[in-house]
């Protein structure tokens, strides 16, 4: 069965069916750091993200820097080419008539940041009918990646934070069973909103750089977002097209 792993655990790592457009997601980043930090002399994408953390940008500048760069991506409908990327696995997951999360997110982890994500849970703020794809722009490994629980483990992480009054507990059941992922560049990890995920600190000699986006069915359940102010319309069956135009449904 196609996304057995998914199903059985709510997450796999997939490959992209179309590299060609995340290249074009790596140049276009690069070409606006390189416009942004005036820098001409920067070799190459790969050598440019796992060095990023010489160029010792922090605090400000390093949000200044990372809010460009995630206009830039929205003005190029980067969501598109993210879709065309992975529209197998996508398909696969969600069928044809496909919500896009409006805009993308850019998460930049230089080593030894103590600025990073924490355990968590998207659901039930996002509908559990969400998936999530992390897109790394690099190879990830160790702590240069994150951790997830599978839906299993999540349950119970779940059940020992509803028990515990003390967070450690939670925190520590989730790191001590949470897998983690090593992932080449050309491939992602899809996973379900309701699962358990987080980082660590970046202990490794490079910087991660990864997207991560939401894709649902136009169909499905909404969480307690509204799906017009997070999510725009990115694919439409035949069949919807015809049968909301019926109903003077216009969403596109």
């Amino acid at each position: 069965m196609k996304y057995e792993s998914f199903a059985k655990n709510g997450f796999e790592v997939v490959k992209a069916s179309n590299i060609e457009k995340l290249n074009e997601i790596k140049n276009i980043i690069f070409s606006k750091s390189i416009e942004t930090l005036k820098k001409n002399n920067l070799k190459s994408p790969d050598d440019f993200f796992n060095n990023f953390h010489k160029l010792n940008l922090k605090g400000h500048a390093l949000n200044n820097f990372r809010m460009d760069i995630i206009k830039t991506l929205k003005e190029k409908d980067t969501l598109k080419l993210i879709f065309e990327a992975y529209e197998e696995t996508i398909l696969g997951l969600i069928g044809p008539d496909i919500l896009v999360q409006k805009s993308c997110n850019l998460v930049i982890q230089q080593p030894n940041d103590k600025d990073y994500v924490l355990t968590h849970q998207d659901a039930p703020v996002n509908s559990p009918f969400e998936i999530v794809l992390w897109v790394p722009l690099v190879n990830i490994f160790n702590t240069k990646g994150m951790y997830i629980l599978d839906s299993k483990k999540s349950r119970i992480a779940n059940d020992i934070l509803k028990e515990k009054k003390e967070h450690s507990y939670f925190q520590d059941y989730s790191e001590k069973n949470a897998e983690f992922s090593n992932i080449n560049y050309g491939s992602s990890l899809v996973f379900w909103t309701g699962l358990i995920h987080g980082c660590l600190m970046n202990k490794e000699d490079e910087t991660r750089w990864t997207l991560n986006i939401r894709f649902k069915s136009l169909y499905s359940p909404c969480g307690h977002k509204d799906p017009l102010e997070f999510f725009r319309v990115l694919k439409m069956s035949p069949l919807s097209q015809i049968a909301l135009k019926s109903q003077e449904v216009d969403l596109i």
